[in-house]
Formats: C-alpha cells, sequence, structure tokens
C-alpha cells in the first residue's frame, strides 16, 4: 500500500480516504483545522457514515482550542477530548491515525494546512488487518479513558516506546525528525551509530536541541539542518536497510514515554524506498549543521 510525501503529493489522498468510510470513520490527530478536511468529515457523516474524534485539549500548551472545537462539532462528528492520561500539563495527545472499516492511516501529518502545503510529512494508507483492528481497539480504549491494549508488532505506541525507538536507531543508516530532545537511549543509540547514520533536522531547532546535534556531530553522526523556509522538517523518519519507521513520535522522553503516539513499521521494498529516497533527497538539500 502506498507511501505518500508532504507536501508534493497534497491533501487529496486523505480526502479520499475520509470519503471512503461508508460504516465509520475513527480519527485521532493532534491538530484538525482543515477546512477541505472538515468538509470531507461533514460530507461522509451526511452520506450515513459514524465519525468520532478524539483531539488534543491543550496543543503546544494552550488550553483554548474554543475555535477548533466548535468547527469539529459543526461537522456533525461525535467529538471528545483526549484522555486524562494526555491531558495534563507537558503530556498530549500527539497520535495522527484515522481507521474505517476498509483501511488505516498513519503518518507524521496533522490535519492543517501547513502539513500539506509546507511541511515535509509522510502519510501511509494500508488495508492491513492487524493493524487496522489494533488502531480501533487503541482508539476505543482512548475514547473511554482505558488502559492501552495490546497491538500489533507492526505499529509502535506511546507511552512506552522508547526501548523500541532507540532499537531501530540502532539500526538506522538515515533518519530526520523535528526534534532531538532529551531521550538519553536513542541519544546513545545515534552516538553509538556515529558515522554509519545521518540525520536531518530543522534549522529551527531550539539552543537545547542545537547541544544535542553538536554531541551527536562529535560522535562523528552525519547531522545536516534543512532551511525551515525552504521546507519545515516535521517529518519523524527512521530508516534501516530492511525496514522504514514514520510515525507521531520525537525523539524526546516525553514524546515516546509520556504522550499518546503512533508509528509504523514498514517492510515492504517499495514503501522502504520512498521513504528511504525522500529522507536521501531532504539530506542532500539541508546545510551542515
Amino acid at each position: 500500500m502506498p507511501v505518500y510525501v508532504e507536501p508534493d503529493d497534497g491533501k487529496e489522498p486523505v480526502l479520499r480516504f475520509i470519503r471512503s468510510s461508508r460504516r465509520f470513520l475513527l480519527m485521532n490527530f493532534y491538530l484538525i483545522d482543515d477546512s477541505d478536511v472538515l468538509k470531507a468529515v461533514s460530507d461522509t457523516i451526511k452520506r450515513g457514515a459514524q465519525v468520532r474524534i478524539i483531539y488534543d485539549g491543550r496543543p503546544y500548551g494552550d488550553s483554548d482550542v474554543t475555535a477548533e472545537v466548535k468547527a469539529l462539532n459543526m461537522s456533525g462528528a461525535k467529538v471528545r477530548r483526549s484522555p486524562a492520561a494526555f491531558d495534563r500539563p507537558g503530556v498530549f495527545d500527539h497520535a495522527k491515525y484515522m481507521v474505517n472499516e476498509r483501511q488505516a492511516l498513519i503518518g507524521t501529518a496533522n490535519m492543517t494546512a501547513a502539513a500539506f502545503g509546507r511541511n515535509r510529512e509522510f502519510i501511509y494508507i494500508t488495508k492491513d488487518r492487524a493493524i487496522r483492528k489494533s488502531l480501533i481497539s487503541l482508539f476505543n480504549s482512548d475514547w473511554d479513558g482505558k488502559e492501552t491494549p495490546r497491538v500489533t508488532p507492526k505499529i509502535i505506541t506511546s507511552p512506552g516506546s522508547e526501548t523500541s525507538v532507540s532499537s531501530l536507531v540502532s539500526r538506522a543508516i538515515i533518519a530526520e525528525s523535528e526534534e532531538i530532545g532529551d531521550s538519553k537511549p536513542v541519544m546513545e543509540a545515534f552516538r553509538k551509530r556515529g558515522r554509519h547514520v545521518r540525520l536531518v533536522l530543522p534549522s529551527t531547532i531550539s539552543a537545547s536541541d542545537r547541544k544535542n546535534a553538536e554531541l551527536l556531530r562529535e560522535s562523528h553522526v552525519h547531522v545536516r539542518l534543512m532551511d525551515a523556509k525552504k521546507l519545515y522538517m516535521h517529518a519523524k523518519a527512521i530508516v534501516g536497510r530492511d525496514f522504514a519507521f514514520i510515525g507521531s513520535q520525537n525523539f524526546t522522553s516525553t514524546s515516546l514515554q509520556k504522550n499518546r503516539e503512533v508509528g509504523v513499521i514498514l517492510r515492504g521494498f517499495f514503501e522502504r524506498r520512498k521513504v528511504r529516497r525522500t529522507v536521501l533527497h531532504d539530506y542532500s538539500e539541508a546545510q551542515k549543521a
């Protein structure tokens, strides 16, 4: 099944996914305010599908999401704020996925104009039954405020993904992320890879992330910064010789150990190749840190 790359592929793959829902559509996104997405949701409801949406109540730590919630409610969807475990200071429901009776979508993109217009993002759409069943179970558990269920090993969920993600980094040949934060296992995995791994970050990283990037460079990791005016590096991707990982997880302890996050491990040749070629292209366009 296809991997879509933003901003190249635009929002049409997402709109097609939403419109394809006949019985139900479950959506969990950190941010969802794109007018075309909301219209597609509304049109899908008018055709008889039941739509439920979980949203983060404090994006960027801002508790005022009145306008966004109003827009979601006006779409006709049933809307619920993220569970209390992910709705407290410094902790977020940062997931980016949706699932219907036929397909599942997992990616790095929020449902915003920036995601489709100026960010580097990856979106994966699949009919894989195990992934669909896991996402439905995960959504229903979060909707009801229950414990995180067991999911297929094809996907990685936070909280509790630090070990899995650092293990992927330990086998990476190239990666890109919006942040390189305070996750010691991830930092150590990058440092051990040294000159065998390349990393792309946005030019707008924080002062503390710049220090972390410098620590990696001292361990011979090839770090480059993408000019945010050219392309904002919002994607989170890890590429190894026999896998590619994309998801909502940043390389921070909060993202990996506290937030609600969802990512997927890609094993298919064409999916891996598309992610790898995109990240290599980004590396070639970025500047040395």
